[in-house]
C-alpha cells in the first residue's frame, strides 16, 4: 500500500504488520505479534504515544524515523532499523533479541530524553552505526561507554548533556519505570511531566514513554481524576463516596457522578 496513517489501532497476527511504499504514521496504535517485521516502509515512519512489541523485526524504514513518547520493546530481532535519519524524544527501546537501533545510513541522528537498555541478548548493542552521527541528551544507555555502541569507526557519537548508563529499574518488560528508577526527573530539566501521574517523583520531566511536556496514560483510551474528600478508599463506580486518593483508571464508560465528588 502507499502511506498508511492510523490513530487509536491495533495491528497484530499477520506477517507484515504494516507494509507501505510510501510513509507511515501511527498515533496512539499497537503494532504486535507479527511473525516478519511490525511496521516496514519505504518512506518515512513517525509514532506518537504508540508501541510496537512481539514481532520478528520491530522498525524498518527506508527515509526517516521519528517516535515521540513510544515504546519498541521485545521484539525478537531488531528493534529499529533506518536508513535515514532517526528522532528520540522520551521513547523506551528495550528487550529486543537483537540491536536496540541499527542506522545504516549517513544522516544526523537525535535521541533525547530515552531509555535504551536490555537489548541484544548475545553482544548487548543498544546502537549500531554504519555512518553519520547521533546526538544524545539527557539519556540512558546501557555500555554508553564501551560496549553497547557499535560504530565509532565508521560514525561519530556525541553524548551531550545529562546522559547515564544506569539499570532503569523498569516495573515490567515495556519498559514503564518504577519510582526509584534513577530515570525520573532526569530528562531535559527545563521540561516538566504533564500529568502526574504517569509522571514519577516531581513535576520534573522522567525519561522515557511516560514523561515529558505530553505524557499521558496512552495505554487506555481515558484517564479520568475522580476526587472527592478524603477519607478512605472505595472502588470506582461502587457509589460509595467518599474516596482517598485520585484514582487514574483506564479504558472505564463514565458512572454517573457521586455524590460529594466530580469528574474533572
Amino acid at each position: 500500500t502507499g502511506a498508511v496513517t492510523l490513530y487509536n489501532s491495533q495491528v497484530s497476527d499477520s506477517r507484515r504488520g504494516i507494509n507501505a511504499a510510501g510513509d507511515v504514521t501511527l498515533t496512539s496504535s499497537h503494532v504486535t505479534d507479527n511473525s516478519e517485521i511490525g511496521v516496514n516502509a519505504a518512506g518515512d515512519i513517525t509514532l506518537t504515544r504508540s508501541q510496537v512489541t512481539g514481532n520478528n523485526d520491530g522498525i524498518v524504514a527506508a527515509g526517516d524515523v521519528t517516535l515521540l513518547q513510544s515504546f519498541v520493546n521485545n521484539n525478537e530481532s531488531t528493534g529499529i532499523t533506518t536508513n535515514g535519519a532517526l528522532t528520540l524524544d522520551y521513547v523506551v527501546v528495550a528487550y529486543n533479541g537483537d540491536k536496540g537501533i541499527e542506522i545504516t545510513g549517513n544522516a544526523f541522528s537525535t535521541l533525547d530524553n530515552s531509555i535504551l537498555w536490555h537489548n541484544d541478548n548475545d553482544d548487548h548493542q543498544q546502537i549500531s552505526l554504519s555512518n553519520g552521527i547521533v546526538n544524545t541528551t539527557y539519556s540512558n544507555v546501557q555500555g554508553s561507554s564501551s560496549f553497547g555502541i557499535n560504530g565509532y569507526d565508521d560514525g561519530q557519537f556525541v553524548w551531550g548533556a545529562g546522559c547515564i548508563e544506569s539499570n532503569p529499574v523498569f516495573t515490567d518488560s515495556s519498559g514503564t519505570l518504577s519510582a526509584n528508577s534513577p530515570c525520573v526527573d532526569a530528562a531535559a530539566p527545563w521540561q516538566h511531566d504533564a500529568n502526574m501521574p504517569p509522571g514519577l517523583g516531581t513535576i520534573v520531566a522522567d525519561m522515557g514513554a511516560y514523561g515529558g511536556p505530553n505524557n499521558t496514560v496512552w495505554g487506555g483510551s481515558l484517564t479520568i481524576l475522580w476526587t472527592c474528600p478524603l477519607t478512605r478508599a472505595e472502588p470506582l463506580g461502587s457509589n460509595t463516596a467518599p474516596v482517598s486518593l485520585i484514582t487514574v483508571i483506564r479504558d472505564m464508560t463514565l458512572p454517573a457522578t457521586p455524590s460529594g465528588g466530580s469528574w474533572t
